[in-house]
């Protein structure tokens, strides 16, 4: 996670509040397959405060370096204007419930992984260290 991501930006800008997706090295198009793939079975509604945005609410259960926090609804929002044609990031989540934990630690360069499992339902981690089957899974969501 970038200094942004965590709620730590540099001295004089503002928080967003949000871990903003992008494809981190893999072989997706970002400005699509958050919302299209991932979290394709979301129930998607039109954000009334911005035209062309999406927005929704996920429960994941969220794990911290190895330590369960317990199921959080968090809100994604999509934005197919931000991608410009440039490879600019369209999804983002906000922390929500979780700000107090992610900006009273030190989270910068964790990785965060997010699993939709068999159930339907999701799973976030917050790791130290890359996941070395990282890639294993991700053809069967490309898009």
């Amino acid at each position: 996670m970038t200094r942004s991501d965590c709620g730590r930006p540099r001295e004089g800008s503002n928080t967003t509040g949000a871990l903003r997706f992008t494809k981190a090295g893999h072989p997706i198009r970002q400005a699509t397959w958050f919302r299209d793939v991932l979290f394709s079975d979301a129930d998607w509604d039109v954000d009334p405060t911005r035209d062309n945005r999406e927005r929704t609410s996920v429960r994941f259960d969220v794990q911290l370096y190895g330590s369960k926090l317990g199921t959080h609804v968090l809100a994604l929002k999509y934005d197919p204007e931000r991608d410009a044609e440039q490879n600019n990031f369209t999804t983002d989540l906000k922390w929500g419930s979780l700000t107090p934990v992610i900006r009273s630690q030190d989270l910068v360069g964790s990785f965060v992984v997010i699993e939709r499992l068999a159930d339907k339902t999701y799973r976030m981690k917050i790791e130290i260290e890359q996941p070395e089957d990282f890639l294993d899974n991700i053809s069967t969501f490309s898009s």
